[in-house]
Formats: C-alpha cells, sequence, structure tokens
C-alpha cells in the first residue's frame, strides 16, 4: 500500500454519530483530504488510502494534473462492528494492471461518461 505523508488538522466534525478530525496530504498528483475516527481503531480507508490513526470515513481527492481536473469522494454511509467469526474474503476475479494503465482505464471510462451522458 502506499505510504501518505499525513498533515493532521485541527478541524472536526460529525459523520455518523462519530467526531472526525480532518487529514490532508498530496500523492501522485492529487490533493487528499481525509475524514478519520480514532473511535474506530483500524487504521484503513476506502480503496487503497491509509495510514492514519483511526479509520477514514471520508475523502476527496482531486487531481491537480496541467488540463484536467477529476474529483474521486468517498462516505460511509453506514458501519457496525464486525463479528469475531467474519473473515474477510480475498478477491479471486480481475485483472492486474500497472499504474499506468489503471490510470489510463480511468481516463477513457471518465471520457466515455463525459461523452454520453
Amino acid at each position: 500500500l502506499p505510504k501518505y505523508k499525513w498533515i493532521i488538522e485541527k478541524e472536526t466534525k460529525n459523520i455518523l454519530g462519530l467526531k472526525v478530525r480532518k487529514a490532508t496530504t498530496q500523492y501522485m498528483g492529487y490533493n487528499i483530504v481525509a475524514w478519520y475516527s480514532l473511535d474506530i481503531k483500524s487504521k484503513v480507508g476506502p480503496v487503497f488510502f491509509n495510514g492514519l490513526p483511526g479509520a477514514i470515513l471520508e475523502l476527496n481527492a482531486i487531481s491537480i494534473m496541467p488540463g484536467e481536473k477529476y474529483e474521486t469522494s468517498f462516505k460511509a454511509i453506514n458501519f457496525r462492528e464486525a463479528l469475531k467469526q467474519e473473515k474477510i474474503k480475498i478477491p479471486n476475479k480481475g485483472q492486474v494492471m500497472s499504474q499506468k494503465e489503471a490510470d489510463d482505464f480511468v481516463k477513457q471510462e471518465n471520457m466515455k461518461i463525459i461523452q454520453n451522458p
């Protein structure tokens, strides 16, 4: 997983009844704002975002590439405590891609959305 150099901010708010704190970083051409909760001890977040001292419940990533602007947002809509016997199933479907292939794929799919609203 990528390692981010998070800057912990003083700003706080509530998401799903939990107090969350703001953290920011820049990574591979993106300005990233994350809201994480210390009440959920796991250092996880959506997709490959991680590394804060609590679970990321909201995240916005805005590209800063010349001539293009993309924004990706994630927000928790629900949470529950995992049962002790629950196991995480590792996906066995999909396609392995390089970062460039993934970026090209996302760019092509975004163009399809723009051209066919």
